[in-house]
C-alpha cells in the first residue's frame, strides 16, 4: 500500500474514520487501524446482481464498526474501513457506511452519500 492509495480515502468521520477502497490487506500502525467485511459479510445473488447487502448484514457491519470506533485499542487511530477495488465491492461498501452515517449519526440520505459523489470510477447501479 502506498500513501497514494490512502488519497483515494473518503473522509467519514474528520480525523476518525475514512473509506478507501485498496488492492490489498494493509498493516495496521500505531496510527491506522484498517477492516473490510469483503470476505465475512458476502451478498448471495438473485441472478446478476451483486447488492446491496441484507438487514443483517447491515446490523453486524454497524456493529463491527461502532465496537472499533469505541475500542480503547483504537482510540488514537484513524479507522479506514476498506474493501477490494471491484466495482460490486466498491458499491456495497458505500451502502454500509452511508448507512451506517443515517442510523449512528442521524444524516439524511443525500448527506449520507455525499462523500462519494465524485468518487470515480463510478459505481455500478444496484438491479
Amino acid at each position: 500500500m502506498s500513501s497514494s492509495d490512502l488519497s483515494r480515502a473518503v473522509e467519514i468521520l474528520p480525523d476518525r474514520l475514512y473509506y478507501v477502497p485498496l488492492r490489498s490487506m494493509p498493516k495496521e500502525t500505531a496510527t491506522a487501524h484498517f477492516f473490510s467485511i469483503d470476505s465475512s459479510l458476502v451478498y448471495w445473488n438473485f441472478f446478476l446482481d451483486f447488492g446491496p447487502l441484507n438487514l443483517g448484514q447491515l446490523y453486524r457491519f454497524c456493529s463491527t464498526l461502532n465496537s472499533k470506533l469505541q475500542s480503547d485499542r483504537h482510540k488514537r487511530k484513524v479507522i479506514y474501513y476498506f474493501s477490494s477495488t471491484h466495482s460490486h465491492r466498491r458499491a456495497n461498501a458505500a451502502f454500509l457506511i452511508s448507512a451506517w452515517s443515517m442510523l449512528y449519526l442521524n444524516k439524511g440520505a443525500a448527506e449520507a452519500y455525499r462523500p462519494f459523489d465524485n468518487v470515480y470510477p463510478p459505481f455500478p447501479p444496484f438491479h
